[in-house]
């Protein structure tokens, strides 16, 4: 077999062996109809394992083979299990030095060759390293007479954990109390520097006095250890990664992180999704994303498209969500932190996975408190009457707790409902839901304005609608919600606060989309200040702001500011995060950025490969960044000579990547289609760019509606990729609606009107319409000189060559 074809083959192959003898043929004749190779092939190896089951092939030894085998000081009686790795028998102790059982834990002799034995003796040395009530102990190691490694470890006389808590019905607090020990155990495993990585019920055990006992650390892997890495002890077959197959031992699908499917790097992150799984499946009794799937590929593509539903148990929920979250970033940073918030839970006490609110603590606390609180009542009460307080003024005193109680209680629904909706409508991300958005910007007005009793809630709402705002092109509206909000955080004391640091971010990036770049600049320098005022020139949410404001010096053309904010800011994650972090490849990138403006090329490729690299090790393989580095290096290297064969794949990948990420109707997917068709037409195919400069086009207006500065913009890109595929008509009707829309929607002195004048004037003077393309190319010059635009003298020449060329031909 061809080792390339083996990838095709192998999840076939998985998904085939997976099927019932008789589902088998007809799955092969689908393949054979889009494969015919691959199809032979796979009927090949599907007649040899038909072969290998039927001469017992890899089949486990006989029974009786091993019954009263000594090793060492102990004799088998029977066995206990048998897996990939090996059999696990019931031994007890036979040399006289003591009486006990345990479990003896034999490697298969197929695997008795260096990278088995290697795996073997790993497991026994992390056993070794172990000592934990609630792990199984290693009592002793060695060799059979036949070559055989074994372990003898713990006998642990217990059920399933599953099968306990169903046996006992057991309530949920019970489940989640038992549950700690588990976590207990990984605890102490994580702290010994080993990550379990094969966590589900099999391997967890609890005896009849309802201790946890942690089992079958076979694949388990040690922190810094390379030897230890999956990749180094990968089958020679490179079988498919979504099995990790290690030796045959394989992780169990069900149970492993989105991470694991995708080949990025183990971290203990892996072993607290499946202990979010197993917690949820102790207590739901069915599996968060994996029900109803039958192959491991099944299981994989739920595990990435599925979210868990809430299994209707209030705060539990959101802990779950919290250890269940896809980003390994988001979930609970240490085993410990999950267990502290499940404790918080068992007491009443509010989650650390819950945003907290005043309401939200508040009703904890008298919950755990119900006598304690009654009791305070009682006491305020009597104290009233004692100093002569009235019933008249007990009664307004009563009135205004209560008044206030439902001002707060309103602001917190306020603030979930909103917040809710507006995520949902978020043009970017509801695919265009801009009428459900606009109405509700309204119904939040008029909700915002009953707020004035809680003004910083007020502002924060404001903020919201201003950032809904931005979302729906409506510039002017949403820099008048953030100046609004900004009044009232100064007026209610918080012109200093991190809320109004934020507030003044988001204004920055609405003046910026007015063209109002001094303002801009502004603003964001008052938050970076703000920033660092509060949380010290060192804090590690600094880069961010440092970031926005080498954006907004960018636009006022101050380069070498730019670039010193995006050092700094590359310095900051390198010293807060690590050199090798991706994070601070994403500071690589965008310094590069800064570099390509100043057209200091070497530096700036320098830095994009820099900071493509750390994102290819220590990102997920569909991070958003990775595919945005992957566009900054290939706009680099197509704006070169002879490097677009360089160029072509990191635009291809990174349309993958963002396809995977953000779903094929996501205006980033949009944007990058656009952008591999402009390169297309760059290279000399601008045929082959019409198809993907449509399809982003389409994407875009679906996304943004009808009437949208950014539909005017991709309208305009898909009209300039017409005009050099010779589809002259459609072009020219487009570039007239783009100019309309911009100059409806943004005023006639926009900036973005002078490059769909300039590229509108290029179809025109190629087709002779001199007269049309001269107003459009003064109007152009007009506005690059009011924003001292980079690309003025681009106009200037073309209206240059546009008069040279109608004095010729006498056609003005």
């Amino acid at each position: 077999m061809d080792p390339s074809t083996w990838p095709r083959i192998a999840p076939l192959l998985d998904e085939a062996l997976e099927l019932p003898a008789d589902e088998r043929a007809p799955f092969v004749e689908q393949v054979r109809a889009r494969e015919p190779d691959i199809a032979r092939q796979l009927t090949a190896l599907l007649a040899r394992d038909d072969e290998a089951e039927r001469t017992g092939f890899l089949e486990p030894p006989a029974v009786g083979g091993l019954v009263g085998l000594e090793l060492g000081g102990w004799t088998l009686e029977r066995p206990l299990g048998h897996g990939g790795m090996g059999s696990v028998w019931l031994a007890r102790r036979s040399d006289g030095q003591f009486d006990g059982r345990a479990a003896v834990k034999l490697l298969n002799l197929t695997l008795v060759r260096p990278s088995g034995l290697q795996r073997f003796r790993r497991e026994g040395s992390i056993l070794a390293r172990l000592t934990h009530p609630d792990i199984a102990r290693l009592l002793d190691a060695g060799v059979s007479p036949a070559g055989q490694p074994y372990l003898v470890l713990e006998h642990i006389d217990g059920l399933r954990i599953d099968e306990w808590v169903s046996a006992r019905q057991c309530s949920v607090a019970e489940r989640v109390r038992l549950f700690i020990q588990v976590l207990n155990a990984l605890e102490h495993a994580h702290a010994s520097l080993v990550i379990h990585r094969d966590l589900k019920p099999s391997n967890i055990l609890v005896t009849g006095e309802g201790r946890v006992k942690l089992l079958d650390f076979g694949i388990a892997k040690l922190l810094g250890d390379a030897r230890s890495d999956d990749r180094s002890e990968a089958l020679e077959s490179s079988a498919p990664a979504f099995h990790e197959t290690l030796d045959g031992g394989a992780l169990t699908p069900e149970y492993a992180a989105p991470e694991q499917g995708l080949d990025s790097p183990i971290t203990t992150a892996v072993d607290i999704y499946a202990a979010g799984v197993l917690l949820y499946v102790l207590i739901g009794g069915r599996h968060p994303t994996a029900t109803g799937c039958r192959t491991p590929a099944e299981v994989f593509s739920a595990l990435a498209e599925r979210q868990p539903r809430p299994l209707g148990v209030g705060d539990l929920d959101t802990v779950l969500a919290k250890a269940l979250a896809k980003d390994p970033l988001e979930r609970y940073r240490t085993v410990g932190e999950f267990a502290e918030d499940l404790s918080r839970w068992l007491r009443d006490e509010p989650v650390r996975a819950r945003p907290p609110s005043w309401s939200y603590r508040a009703r904890k606390f008298i919950r755990r408190n119900r006598i304690e609180t009654a009791a305070a009542v009682c006491i305020v009460a009597a104290i009233a009457t004692g100093t002569g307080l009235s019933l008249s003024q007990a009664h307004r005193a009563a009135a205004e707790r209560d008044r206030a109680e439902t001002a707060s209680h309103e602001s917190d629904a306020v603030n979930d409902f909103l917040m809710q909706l507006f995520q949902v409508s978020d043009p970017s991300e509801a695919r265009g839901d801009t009428l459900t958005a606009a109405e509700l910007v309204t119904r939040a007005a008029a909700r915002i304005e009953r707020l004035s009793a809680v003004p910083r809630e007020q502002a924060r709402l404001l903020g919201v609608t201003g950032r809904l705002e931005l979302g729906l092109g409506k510039y002017d509206q949403a820099n008048e919600a953030f100046n609004r909000a900004l009044v009232i955080l100064r007026q209610s004391g918080a012109a200093q606060s991190l809320e109004a640091a934020e507030m003044l971010r988001q204004l920055s990036q609405s003046l910026v989309r007015l063209v109002r770049y001094p303002a801009a600049d502004s603003a964001i320098e008052s938050a970076l200040r703000i920033h660092e005022h509060l949380l010290g020139p060192e804090n590690p949410e600094l880069p961010v702001i440092l970031h926005e404001a080498s954006t907004v010096a960018v636009y006022r053309a101050d380069l070498p500011r730019a670039e010193r904010y995006q050092r700094r800011a590359l310095a900051l994650r390198v010293r807060a995060r690590g050199a090798n972090d991706s994070l601070t490849g994403v500071s690589h990138v965008d310094l590069g950025a800064i570099l390509r403006h100043e057209r200091r090329l070497p530096e700036a490729e320098h830095e994009f490969l820099l900071g493509l690299t750390i994102l290819k090790r220590s990102a997920r393989p569909d991070d958003p960044q990775l595919a945005e580095a992957m566009l900054q290096t290939a706009y680099l290297l197509d704006e070169e000579e002879n490097r677009h064969t360089e160029a072509e794949p990191l635009f291809q990948q990174a349309l993958v990547i963002r396809r995977r990420a953000f779903g094929p109707a996501h205006p980033l997917v949009a944007a990058t289609l656009l952008d591999w068709a402009e390169f297309l037409v760059n290279r000399g195919s601008a045929a082959d760019a019409v198809a993907p400069a449509r399809e982003g086009f389409s994407i875009t207006r679906r996304a943004y509606g009808p009437e949208h500065p950014v539909v005017a913009a991709f309208m305009a890109r898909l009209a300039s990729v017409l005009h050099h595929a010779g589809q002259l008509d459609e072009a020219d009707s487009l570039f007239q609606q783009s100019l309309a829309m911009t100059r409806r929607l943004l005023g006639p002195d926009h900036v973005n009107n002078s490059g769909v004048e300039i590229d509108y004037a290029r179809l025109l003077i190629d087709r002779g319409h001199y007269a049309r393309a001269e107003p459009l190319l003064r109007d152009a010059i007009r506005i690059g000189k009011r924003f001292e635009l980079d690309y003025q003298p681009v106009a200037k020449q073309l209206l240059d060559g546009l008069l040279l060329a109608a004095k010729r031909t006498g056609a003005r």
